[in-house]
């Protein structure tokens, strides 16, 4: 019975200690060698959306350099719109989109200086039209 003994004695001895570990654990909760982090900041209110940069009117294409880009009559657009570099051979009755005196000089779209013989018009981005031209779409400036 000595054995029975010794080894009642290593059981208790080894629950024990296990009890002691737990308990060990147990007391060493909320303990830590890390400092407790500071307590949580509020998040900031998210600041209120702008509103949008109303849109910008697309500018119109840069005027060409004198004697820059002039508009061939027969390029496919100038063809379309019945463009001419000298108005006064335009014969009014071929033509019912004519109107007398109208010229691209006093065209609402061309944007060349008086007395200017050539400058630019918005719908040949780009290139120069002859003010004593005319095509279809020649509207009076206001």
């Amino acid at each position: 019975m000595a054995n029975s003994s010794r080894r009642d004695l290593l059981k208790n001895a080894v629950a024990l200690v296990g009890v002691a570990a737990a308990a060990g654990s147990i007391a060493a909760c909320g303990e830590s060698d890390t400092p407790a982090p500071a307590a949580a900041k509020p998040e900031p209110k998210p600041e209120p959306a702008k509103a949008p940069e109303p849109a910008k009117a697309p500018e119109p294409p840069a005027a060409p350099a004198a004697g820059g880009d002039q508009v061939d009559p027969n390029d496919g657009l100038a063809k379309s719109l019945q463009y001419v570099e000298d108005a006064s051979t335009i014969d009014a009755a071929a033509t019912p989109a004519f109107k007398a005196g109208s010229h691209c000089g006093n065209c609402a779209l061309y944007s060349g200086a008086e007395g200017d013989e050539w400058g630019p018009c918005t719908l040949f981005a780009g290139k120069n039209v002859k003010a004593s031209g005319w095509c279809a779409s020649w509207a009076p400036k206001a």
